[in-house]
């Protein structure tokens, strides 16, 4: 009976082993866990009298989002990206005859934009406060569109008056957003 007794209890320190090593790892890991969400814990009760304030800013930023985002051309109104900026110069008197060449560069992208460029070259016989509302126009426009670049020279012509014409060269770029195409917000 010794014997069996002995087995008995050499079993049961086996498993009793066997129950520590598998087990015990896990009652390890608690006390990093509890740790951590007490931290958490704290944190969210720093927080929770400026949740409101929070929600407020955060829905603040959403709108300026929104609003930025309708600034943006679609990839659908960017089919014919000249066609935002014809009005534009044609409401300062500049004529399609007077522009010597237009052209749209391939679009660059970035992480979550395009840029699109756009070149106007060669306006003949332009006024110097004609440029000026031209540039006022681009930069008050209902869309995002930058004036990256642009240049003017004196012509040998004279305007109305007597004054001054120049050609001018203008360099732009717009924007659209790739999540546009994808169907995100």
């Amino acid at each position: 009976m010794n014997k069996n007794l002995l087995y008995a209890l050499l079993f049961l320190g086996l498993g009793g082993y066997y129950g520590y090593d598998t087990i015990y790892p896990e009652y390890a890991g608690w006390e990093i866990k509890i740790t951590e969400l007490q931290e958490d814990l704290d944190q969210a009760k720093r927080t929770a009298p400026r949740l409101a304030e929070m929600q407020m800013e955060e829905k603040k930023i959403k709108e300026k989002l929104r609003k930025s985002l309708t600034r943006l051309p679609s990839a659908e109104d960017l089919d014919n990206l000249l066609d935002l900026v014809m009005p534009l110069l044609a409401k300062e008197g500049i004529q399609p005859s007077q522009i010597g060449s237009k052209s749209v560069g391939a679009p660059v992208e970035k992480e979550v934009y395009r840029i699109h460029a756009m070149r106007i070259a060669n306006i003949k016989d332009v006024s110097l406060p004609t440029i000026v509302k031209v540039l006022y126009q681009l930069r008050n426009y209902g869309r995002i569109i930058n004036v990256v670049n642009f240049n003017f020279v004196k012509s040998p012509t004279k305007g109305k008056g007597n004054e001054d014409l120049y050609t001018l060269n203008l360099n732009i770029e717009t924007y659209s957003y790739i999540s546009d195409e994808e169907g995100e917000e």
